[in-house]
């Protein structure tokens, strides 16, 4: 899930958890801190979209962004994303989402 230690350690004191930047590169604790931290952000973006641009682009620059009228009309969703490392990354887990689903 690839945190960057700063976002890891963030989570880790939020989250009462032990934060130990070497142990990163440990699949189960990077993928547990990175489950937390999408949840997090769950919480915090109510759109999808928006909560996978956080995901990807930083929190900080998202909520830049919503705050911007070329971004968004609402400042809730993107209406579009300055970034195309981050639009891509979006549509690719969209994609595997509806694939995934089909095995429900």
């Amino acid at each position: 899930m690839q945190l960057m230690p700063s976002t890891a350690q963030f989570i880790c004191e939020r989250e009462h958890i032990d934060f130990n930047a070497d142990r990163l590169i440990e699949g189960e604790y990077n993928v547990m801190l990175g489950c937390i931290y999408l949840n997090y952000l769950l919480s915090r973006f109510t759109d999808t979209s928006t909560t996978l641009a956080a995901y990807n682009a930083g929190e900080g620059v998202v909520s830049t962004w919503l705050k911007n009228k070329d971004y968004s009309d609402d400042g809730i969703s993107l209406k579009a994303i300055p970034y195309r490392e981050t639009r891509n990354y979006i549509k690719k887990v969209l994609k595997y989402q509806k694939i995934y689903s089909i095995f429900d």
